[in-house]
């Protein structure tokens, strides 16, 4: 989300043949939140372009000519901040001021664009990494592992992708359907976007995966210091494969050399299938599910 109200900008004269003039003036509305959005993905594009992601100074890394689209999303959507709304009385005095706590949700997104927090400089508290372009077909898990080392900085990851257009009028308008899942050491599982199920068994609720979106985050605030398993699963890719782009902030260090022993199924996978590990160091671990279910824990 990029706010929009009030927002100081530029003045014209608002004629075409008259000279502009250098005034400001404070105006609120999707006319000044669209331009923030817009400023923001450029910095993220040029911050790419010119390698700043190596080691936080320019060039220091090769950059990336064409970054994606996806890629400049997973940024923005990664540098999302809480938002502070205002509750109001009918005489617009200000009643409450309080802090969104749950995200994503319908009135303010993933949150506010901040750039601080995902574009890292040599003097970042945070490392960056990320990935554009990575395929993943039906079935296929591509996982990589890093290794917590300060419990301080909340550890973030985001996965986006393009999906291709869906049909005229279906229910769902997702194709190709990819899921998020991050693994500690201890087996705790995170799902992206935080969904949770209640029924009368689970009253409490239960996470459970996203089946309706092709953006995907997760984000744990304290994590303990240790090892995460980050996973893109391909659970239902008809029109693959499908390329992706992620992104991960934290202080964290690349354990890809240590993640290999990091096996883990949810719930064992549930007593309706088996854990499966394959195809060397791309697959993992996942749950390989019996006939009759499905999902990451069968």
């Amino acid at each position: 989300m990029c706010p929009g109200e009030p927002l100081k900008s530029a003045k014209s004269d608002g004629t075409i043949t008259g000279n502009n003039l250098f005034d400001l003036t404070l105006k609120s509305g999707t006319s000044m939140a669209t331009p923030v959005c817009a400023g923001g993905a450029a910095l993220i594009r040029e911050y790419l372009r010119e390698g700043w992601y190596g080691d936080g100074t320019k060039n220091s890394a090769g950059g990336q000519a064409a970054p994606s689209g996806a890629l400049i999303k997973a940024m923005m959507v990664q540098s999302a901040q809480p938002v502070y709304l205002l509750d109001e009385g009918a005489s617009g005095t200000v009643v409450n001021y309080y802090k969104v706590k749950t995200y994503p949700n319908f009135h303010t997104g993933f949150g506010r664009l901040s750039l601080d927090h995902v574009l890292m400089f040599n003097d970042s508290p945070f490392t960056l990494k990320f990935a554009d372009r990575v395929a993943v077909d039906q079935g296929e898990i591509v996982d990589f592992c890093v290794q917590v080392s300060d419990s301080s900085q909340p550890l973030v990851v985001t996965l986006t992708w393009t999906d291709p257009a869906a049909v005229e009028n279906t229910i769902r308008t997702l194709v190709n359907d990819l899921d998020l899942v991050v693994v500690s050491a201890t087996g705790e599982f995170w799902y992206g976007n935080g969904i949770m199920w209640t029924d009368e068994v689970n009253t409490a609720g239960r996470p459970v995966r996203d089946s309706r979106n092709n953006v995907e985050k997760v984000t744990i605030a304290v994590p303990a210091i240790g090892k995460y398993s980050i996973r893109v699963i391909g659970m239902d890719v008809p029109d693959g494969p499908q390329n992706f782009a992620y992104v991960v902030t934290g202080a964290y260090a690349d354990a890809e050399a240590q993640c290999g022993n990091l096996v883990f199924c949810e719930n064992a996978c549930s007593g309706h299938g088996t854990c499966n590990c394959a195809n060397g160091n791309s697959v993992r671990a996942g749950c390989q599910c019996d006939p009759t279910h499905s999902g990451t824990d069968c």
